[in-house]
């Protein structure tokens, strides 16, 4: 009896998941915008996936094949769309000084454990680095530790800091804090003289789409569109969206802005949360125009509830 109320509770978890995903679905295609407790369902696509799959895996141990047809039936078709859907930027090899290597990373604005970025840092070599909820101690730690990353624009507060770090010389072309309004969710934009030509770099951090935040994480998303798509040239994006590329405001974002995700489906690493067993969410992006990518990677733990993710973009 306990075995068939496992099974029972697997399978009928797996076909919940599946009908969440269809939903989901049937937002992206339509183009409307639901209350944020609709569209939020979209964003669990890895864990449908998960309890489809181990359902899948129960029904196959028990022998009931009439419940491994449904599961493939409905689970096959909704999932390979919703996985099948993302293009990602073409590959390419690397190509010596045409190369940008880029670290998005929240850091959790409790996190004051700066050496352990510094040496995921020093390890991965990269040009470009966009911390969100960055700290203030965090910040003057890390003023210290980055000397391969000079030029800098830093936005140090709690739960709404930013800070962008470069190896290359920056022109500051818009910011945001809370000093320019109160309760404003921070934004930084520059011009990176990279050795191949100048490159837009926005880091972003717009509010979860939860409740009341629910409008300013679509108005955010919907400004740097508009902003971005009207900056000529190679752009690179990035930052913890709180959206995983099944939502809706996502979609909309990197469409106008024309963007494309720097990972080998569009889809990207889950890098929330890490103080789980297994991260669920991939909401930490990089996203680029004119470029094509190397190599993508999560990075390791570094004291956050988020792990950083790593691209490599050659210049086309």
């Amino acid at each position: 009896m306990n075995r068939m109320k496992t099974f029972l509770l697997t399978t009928r978890l797996a076909l919940l998941g599946i009908a969440a995903s269809a939903t989901s679905l049937l937002i992206a295609w339509s183009g409307l915008t639901f209350p944020w407790y609709v569209e939020v369902v979209g964003h669990f696509q890895y864990g449908y996936a998960a309890a489809a799959a181990g359902a899948l895996l129960v029904a196959a141990a028990m022998r009931a094949s009439k419940d491994m047809r449904v599961l493939v039936a409905f689970g096959l078709p909704v999932l390979a769309l919703q996985f099948m859907s993302f293009e990602g930027l073409p590959h390419a090899t690397a190509s010596g000084d045409r190369m940008l290597t880029v670290v998005s990373f929240n850091a959790h604005y409790a996190n004051e454990d700066a050496a352990r970025l510094a040496g995921y840092v020093a390890a991965e070599n990269p040009d470009l680095v966009g911390v969100t909820e960055l700290g203030a101690p965090m910040a003057k730690a890390l003023e210290g530790k980055l000397a391969s990353l000079p030029h800098r624009v830093l936005l140090p507060g709690a739960g709404k800091g930013l800070g962008l770090f470069s190896r290359y010389p920056i022109e500051l072309l818009h910011q945001r804090s809370s000093a320019d309004a109160p309760g404003a969710w921070p934004a930084i934009i520059v011009r990176v003289s990279a050795p191949h030509g100048p490159v837009t770099v926005a880091l972003m951090h717009p509010p979860p789409p939860l409740r009341k935040l629910a409008p300013e994480h679509v108005a955010q998303l919907a400004d740097f569109g508009r902003r971005l798509a009207a900056i000529p040239g190679a752009v690179i994006a990035l930052g913890d969206l709180n959206a995983t590329p099944w939502s809706a405001s996502y979609r909309r974002f990197r469409r106008e802005a024309r963007l494309e995700a720097a990972y080998p489906s569009a889809l990207g690493p889950a890098s929330w949360p890490s103080v789980w067993p297994v991260a669920l969410l991939p909401i930490d992006h990089v996203l680029a125009r004119g470029f094509d990518v190397v190599s993508s990677a999560r990075g390791p733990d570094l004291g956050s509830d988020h792990y950083p993710v790593r691209a490599r973009l050659t210049r086309r």
